[in-house]
């Protein structure tokens, strides 16, 4: 009878070890790099762009291999302050952005490229201090546009520049989009989403289609289809336009 109990003993000590164990932590990706080998007619930059991050998990640089490199800076409440981007070999200043963070919650973005000034983009922003649309002051040529959003994904798109306005049409997947929150530079990346960067900063998911538009009623639509392959954690591994050639491969780091 002893023998029966300790051995019951026992099995219920072992079962309690397993079953206090800890839950084995989430693996948490970011964005290493991209290889874009896109051939549509918005995607200038081809080849290889790698990011790094500060011990704080914030950008630190974006790198483009023998071409240009894009470094951050913070300020005291962990709010980019500017990034300039340089020529790798000569260290030639060609881009630099300040940021200046108003009592309204918009953002003043000013832009510099080659040591003249492009003028300010403002980003309004509302009480959650979500970006919801911009506008280009003292620039050459009017740009504005104003966001709709779903859930936390930008759906629609007015944009109004020097003709009539174009609305833009927006669907995504439910899987994570590695360029949120990413601040991404004039001369950063090999990007696949046309028609503005805050598409993939701002928006939780990845862009399926994107449909083109009029708003003066004209019949003329286009309209682009993404596809992905995805890993484990549903983060895009590749991405290809369809009916177009090439591919933008994705490539991640834990941390």
């Amino acid at each position: 009878m002893k023998t029966l109990r300790l051995s019951l003993l026992l099995l219920l000590l072992a079962g309690s070890f397993w079953t206090c164990q800890p839950e084995p932590a989430p693996v948490r990706l970011r964005l290493k790099s991209t290889e874009n080998s896109l051939r549509g007619s918005y995607y200038s930059y081809k080849g290889r762009t790698e990011y790094t991050y500060d011990q704080d998990n914030r950008q630190a640089t974006v790198y483009r291999p023998s071409n240009t490199k894009t470094i951050f800076t913070y300020d005291d409440q962990g709010r980019c302050q500017q990034y300039v981007s340089i020529v790798e070999i000569s260290g030639l200043e060609i881009a630099r952005a300040k940021f200046t963070y108003l009592p309204n919650n918009d953002v003043l973005k000013g832009i510099f490229i080659g040591g003249l000034d492009l003028g300010s983009i403002r980003y309004y922003r509302d009480g959650s201090k979500r970006t919801i649309g911009y506008n280009l002051e003292g620039g050459n040529f009017p740009d504005s546009a104003t966001y709709q959003f779903t859930d936390n994904n930008i759906t629609k798109i007015r944009e109004l520049n020097s003709g009539p306005a174009t609305i833009y049409t927006l669907v995504y997947d439910d899987k994570p989009n590695p360029y949120r929150k990413l601040i991404i530079p004039e001369f950063g990346d090999g990007l696949y989403v046309y028609p503005n960067y805050e598409v993939l900063q701002l928006s939780q998911n990845n862009v399926t289609s994107i449909t083109r538009s009029a708003e003066s009623g004209s019949t003329f639509t286009l309209t682009e289809i993404y596809e992905y392959n995805y890993n484990a954690q549903g983060l895009p591994t590749k991405v290809r336009i369809k009916g177009q050639p090439g591919e933008l491969v994705f490539t991640y780091e834990s941390y």
